[in-house]
């Protein structure tokens, strides 16, 4: 084999390997949803109708933080996303109902539409109390 052929070869068979190292690489980074996270404690919410946190979730590979409003569910708490479902701006609690700032769209404490361009509820998230916190599964 001549040195201009052993170079071609051996510079394919690289780049072959770095290559293919770096996509299984990728492959197995790929992010797990799923888990449960503390978001609060439950002194932190007590005497209030609403609470605002933030969950960290994944945005591709990366971890993003997401408000979220922890509500009190008759004798329970449940967790809705604080992002309005018309077009996504964040949501404002004031005076016992949920306000968006963007197009007026209010939804009442339990996260139903009441009025404006708003006509899905707001997301609820899975939402659990244990060894004194206050848990949602991201």
């Amino acid at each position: 084999m001549e040195r201009r052929g052993f170079l071609r070869w051996f510079t394919l068979l690289f780049g072959a390997l770095c290559g293919g190292s770096g996509l299984v690489s990728l492959l197995g980074r790929r992010p797990q949803d799923g888990g449960w996270q503390v978001v609060a404690k439950p002194e932190e919410f007590e005497g209030q109708p609403a609470l605002r946190v933030r969950l960290a979730v994944r945005a591709g590979w990366e971890t993003a933080e997401r408000p979220i409003y922890l509500v009190r569910d008759g004798e329970g708490i449940k967790a809705l996303d604080a992002r309005c479902t018309h077009l996504g701006c964040t949501v404002r609690f004031k005076e016992g109902e949920f306000r968006c700032p963007c197009h007026r769209g209010v939804f009442d404490a339990a996260g139903q539409p009441v009025s404006g361009p708003v006509s899905v509820p707001l997301p609820t998230l899975e939402t659990r109390v244990q060894d004194g916190a206050i848990e949602v599964r991201a």
